[in-house]
């Protein structure tokens, strides 16, 4: 159940992430940041990508560890 919740949360977060960079009053980066860090928690795929990018992108790994 936690598992679900937190991956339907993380979804939230990505939607409204994406919706506010059409919106000027809401802050897209911040809601689609904190949705992409809810689904690192439970989802095997997104840690994946978060791994691959912080290895293509060293400079953002050193603020990661």
């Amino acid at each position: 159940m936690k598992h679900i919740a937190i991956l339907c949360l993380g979804w939230i977060f990505v939607v409204l992430g994406i919706v506010g960079f059409f919106l000027p009053f809401f802050q897209g980066i911040l809601f689609l940041f904190i949705g992409i860090m809810l689904l690192s928690v439970s989802s095997k795929w997104t840690r994946g990508k978060i791994e691959q990018f912080l290895i293509k992108h060293p400079r953002f790994s050193e603020h990661h560890a």
